[in-house]
């Protein structure tokens, strides 16, 4: 097993504005700098101790704390949407598709909500099968999103020289999706394991 090539991914790159930090986190750094300054500058010295260290926490988990995924300035936005969404009462969509009756033609899209208006739902052909896979068509991001669903046999049993064959043929994928200047923004990997076939509980439930 000593041969067998190992191959480490690294950390998720996220770019900032400086140093890695997002403008938003600049501007809370900013302003959490500013009333720390103006309280040991007005306060007296016990008081202006408390609130600088009370300051400097609420800044740093505002942020660099995440919660649910996200740090404080990330979700203000989705907050702010959700509530401008509740006050104009655009929370609750409901299709009209359900008065319009049975039609002869399905429709080539389905009605979808404003916040996913920009969504346009494709079929793309195979080449050499007649199958089709799914593609999800962002206009407003310009993005497409394909799915492909493959199947592999247990790795962990494999000899060491056919573990190297199969790295170095991933490897060799990714290298290929990786190019600089390449149309492939993202490539996601979802690995889902199952004792039967995974169609046991839609069978049970029809």
């Amino acid at each position: 097993m000593a041969d067998v090539p190992r191959y480490r991914f690294g950390p998720l790159e996220r770019r900032g504005v400086l140093a890695g930090l997002r403008a938003t986190q600049l501007l809370i750094l900013g302003v959490g700098g500013l009333l720390i300054v103006t309280a040991a500058r007005t306060l007296s010295p016990a008081p202006a101790l408390a609130a600088v260290v009370v300051i400097g926490l609420l800044v740093a988990f505002a942020a660099f704390v995440p919660i649910g995924g996200r740090a404080v300035d990330e979700w203000l936005p989705v907050l702010g949407e959700w509530a401008l969404g509740s006050a104009v009462g655009r929370r609750r969509f409901v299709s009209r598709k359900c008065v319009e009756g049975l039609t002869a033609l399905l429709d080539p899209q389905p009605e979808f909500p404003p916040s996913l208006k920009a969504i346009t739902i494709l079929a793309h052909a195979v080449p050499g099968s007649d199958a089709r896979i799914g593609v999800i068509k962002d206009a407003r991001a310009g993005t497409f999103t394909g799915v492909l669903a493959v199947r592999g046999k247990s790795f962990a049993l494999l000899d060491g020289p056919e573990k190297a064959r199969r790295l170095a043929s991933w490897a060799g994928i990714l290298a290929g999706l990786a190019r600089e200047g390449g149309v492939v923004h993202r490539l996601q990997w979802v690995e889902r394991t199952v004792p039967d076939s995974g169609n046991e509980i839609g069978t049970y439930l029809k």
